[in-house]
């Protein structure tokens, strides 16, 4: 927790902040926590439904869901914003779909052979490297299932 500076006070916490769990996290060999999501080193917190959207949650969904708050990473964060899903495991199936789009659009740029870039201009050739380089990064994030595996014992022990 944030300490305040003389004079200053900190945020009050937010109303529905006390409804959420704290999901478990697996850990990297250094004892960082891995996002919940993807298995990248976890910068961020996300909430399920979003903080932002508690009160539409609740009208929408009449049977209470559990609320989870999860370590995650900045990407996927962004990339799940504050969409409303029913629950955390359609989080995580909404999250992966997206990251299989981005896979698909940058998928293309592999089945190009040597001998054609070659032939491609330095900004093409460039386009292509990076898309190859997002496809290998894409990749383990979709095929992450550690997250998963953790949240499935914390969900069946509550």
């Amino acid at each position: 927790m944030k300490k305040a500076q003389k004079g200053q006070k900190l945020p009050e916490p937010h109303p529905h902040i006390g409804l959420y769990t704290h999901a478990p996290a697996e850990r990297s060999p250094h004892g960082w926590p891995l996002c919940v999501y993807c298995g990248q080193p976890a910068d961020a917190l996300d909430h399920q439904p979003p903080l932002s959207r508690v009160d539409d949650y609740q009208k929408l969904y009449l049977e209470r869901e559990q609320y989870w708050q999860v370590k995650a990473c900045k990407p996927c964060c962004e990339l799940l914003g504050d969409d409303l899903q029913k629950d955390i495991f359609v989080r995580i199936e909404a999250l992966k779909y997206r990251l299989q789009r981005t896979l698909r659009r940058h998928d293309a740029a592999l089945s190009w052979a040597d001998d054609d870039l070659a032939e491609l201009g330095h900004s093409l050739r460039s386009k292509v490297s990076v898309s190859a380089a997002v496809v290998s990064a894409t990749q383990p994030r979709i095929d992450y299932q550690g997250g998963l595996r953790l949240l499935r014992e914390a969900a069946r022990r509550t």
